[in-house]
């Protein structure tokens, strides 16, 4: 399962009652700081399930690969009202 390469997970698939849900980290949100994650939900859990959801699973990893920061649900606003609180500005 996807491995970067120092050997730590970053992407899991895990079984839910009658699907599979796909998780691969994304980094930490360039505003707030936090984890961000990506999630695909697979309906099933038989083998083709199990071949969707590895499919799924490198299509996220390649995805979060080529972004240059993580995506962030955050608002225009909210980000420019916490770099107006940590940035010190002259008048």
């Amino acid at each position: 399962m996807g491995v970067d390469t120092e050997g730590r997970r970053r992407g899991r698939i895990e079984q839910r009652s009658n699907s599979l849900r796909v998780v691969v980290y994304a980094g930490h949100g360039p505003v707030t700081g936090k984890r961000s994650y990506l999630r695909q939900k697979i309906d099933g859990t038989d083998k083709a399930a199990r071949k969707r959801a590895e499919k799924a699973l490198n299509r996220l990893l390649t995805q979060v690969d080529s972004q240059r920061s993580a995506s962030s649900s955050v608002t225009l606003g909210y980000a420019l009202d916490e770099w107006l609180r940590v940035t010190e500005l002259e008048d």
